[in-house]
């Protein structure tokens, strides 16, 4: 019961923070005023993180920080567990990401509109011509500086065996040059989907990989890059749980 009042207090003051300051973020944006944007973006990034991890006491470790560039524009590629995947990439990632995200999301009041003003899109898989508008946001996005991160598996693996990726989300970084950088994510569920839906503590370690510069990619290995960059997310996976 602690531990669901925590949470509760917590996401209320996250949604009070947003509601009081999208106004100021949509108006950073506006006039390109980039380093108060990302700042703002980043501080409600790590806000959110916060609102999951520390009502839950879940106990948490990143490897593979050092192989970040802070520089750097990533297309962020991770498996997909549960629901804390987005919580754990954004306490583990050391600047604002944006992500390509369900269409229901995009129902939710006030943090659906921060998600989208911040970068993030929303995919109807079943509308192509949506899906394709919403991926070239994606990329414009990439190219202006703003880290992405897409789940290629499509949705949540309830078994813990990693789905197959789509190819499709690759072309991210493919149209935007940006670096593709794998995260291998262990223990999301057991924050939520493990206990029946209720936040709990857990034991979550986000690993970050060696970078992925398409550039040095020969033709092969760009055709079947959604292959390449699973096996080195799945090898990881295997040693963390």
């Amino acid at each position: 019961m602690g531990k669901r009042l925590a949470y509760g207090s917590l996401t209320i003051k996250f949604y009070i923070y947003m509601a009081f300051n999208l106004r100021r973020l949509k108006k950073y944006k506006k006039d390109s005023n980039r380093d108060k944007f990302m700042k703002l973006a980043e501080k409600a990034d790590k806000y959110y993180a916060d609102s999951i991890f520390n009502s839950s006491k879940t106990s948490f470790e990143v490897i593979g920080q050092e192989k970040i560039d802070i520089d750097q524009t990533y297309l962020l590629v991770s498996n997909h567990l549960g629901m804390a995947d987005i919580a754990s990439i954004l306490k583990a990632f050391p600047k604002h990401v944006a992500f390509v995200s369900k269409k229901e999301l995009s129902k939710v009041p006030i943090l659906s509109e921060w998600m989208r003003t911040s970068g993030s899109v929303f995919i109807d898989r079943e509308n192509t011509r949506d899906s394709i508008e919403k991926l070239n946001n994606a990329i414009e996005n990439l190219k202006s500086g703003i880290c992405m991160c897409v789940y290629p598996e499509g949705t949540r693996s309830k078994t813990g065996e990693m789905g197959e990726f789509k190819k499709g989300s690759f072309k991210l970084a493919l149209k935007s040059n940006a670096k593709i950088l794998p995260i291998a994510l262990s223990g999301t569920r057991s924050v939520y989907e493990d206990n029946s839906n209720r936040i709990t503590k857990g034991s979550v370690r986000v690993c970050f990989l060696d970078p992925i510069d398409i550039n040095e990619l020969t033709k092969e290995e760009i055709k079947n890059i959604h292959i390449l960059v699973r096996e080195k997310i799945n090898d990881k996976y295997k040693t963390l749980i």
